[in-house]
């Protein structure tokens, strides 16, 4: 059934208002130029139905016509509507990020297979052409995330190292009072994070291809030397609080982290037995650690 004459009639104006509106000539002061040029364009016709000049004149005449009509036919296009600037202008932004968050999607599935790979088949055997499939896609697409498998080894494998990492430096708060019981348990969950299969395997790796690539020193620029940098923060925190006799903090933190490893990381990293139990370890190596660094009568009980 149609609509009623008067319904039809008011939205056909709406309709023709909206786009009206939408038309860069809607402006009103970009109506008025089309008024103007309309009555000058009549002066002008009728003084040449009137003069009757010359025909050098005529010519001059006729190219100033034609360019006068040509300015005026493309007035309408060469001026932008501000309000469609501005909704291309949106639309073009909310398109980018939206991209921005499909990419960043994309790559984090990438490194979540990738890091599936690598545990299962190693570094070694792992390839590109491997995960891509494993993905769903080409080793184009991926190359164009990561240069090299090198560089999405690292990648991978820093990403889960930097989240265990910021877990273990939110141990470390100068505000606590017990000294002891902060190192202990930032003890315990080290050993925990160096010993578990997974770092193990990457340092294997970051070690066997230190002498071919850079894959060894940014594993370690972008993990342990990363954590350990907190750990001298900390150590500077101690020795502002006199809680600590040392004179460089830097010291103080790799005489605990080698107290820490003693006995246990070496021996896993060539897949033999660990000479003591984490937890005993830990305890000696913060025994041995406060009696070194200590103020007396502060933290030894």
């Amino acid at each position: 059934m149609l609509p009623p004459a008067s319904e039809s009639g008011g939205n056909r104006q709406a309709s023709n208002a909206a786009t009206y509106d939408d038309h860069p000539m809607s402006l009103p002061f970009l109506r008025l130029p089309h008024y103007i040029s309309a009555f000058h364009l009549m002066i002008y016709l009728h003084a040449w139905s009137h003069l009757r000049p010359s025909k050098r004149r005529q010519k001059s005449m006729l190219y100033f016509l034609k360019l006068y009509c040509t300015v005026y036919l493309m007035l309408p296009s060469c001026v932008v509507n501000r309000k469609h600037y501005k909704s291309v202008r949106k639309r073009r932004s909310e398109g980018e990020v939206e991209m921005r968050v499909r990419t960043d999607a994309r790559r984090q599935a990438i490194l979540e297979t990738a890091t599936q790979v690598f545990r299962e088949v190693g570094y070694e055997r792992a390839s590109i052409a491997m995960i891509s499939a494993r993905i769903g896609g080409s080793k184009t697409t991926l190359y164009g995330y990561f240069k090299s498998k090198e560089e999405l080894f690292a990648a991978a494998m820093t990403g889960a190292m930097e989240e265990q990492g910021r877990q273990l430096t939110a141990m470390l708060d100068p505000s606590q009072p017990d000294l002891r019981r902060v190192l202990e348990s930032f003890g315990e969950a080290y050993l925990r994070l160096v010993t578990s299969d997974d770092i193990l395997a990457i340092v294997r790796t970051a070690v066997a291809e230190a002498a071919n690539s850079k894959l060894g020193p940014e594993l370690y620029v972008r993990g342990p030397k990363m954590g350990w940098e907190h750990l001298t923060t900390y150590m500077s925190h101690l020795k502002e609080r006199n809680i600590i006799n040392t004179t460089d903090p830097r010291v103080a933190a790799a005489h605990f982290k080698g107290l820490l490893e003693a006995g246990i990381v070496e021996p896993l990293q060539y897949g033999a037995e660990a000479e003591f139990a984490p937890r005993e370890a830990v305890v000696a190596a913060v025994d041995a650690f406060l009696r070194a660094y200590s103020r007396s009568g502060l933290v030894i009980g």
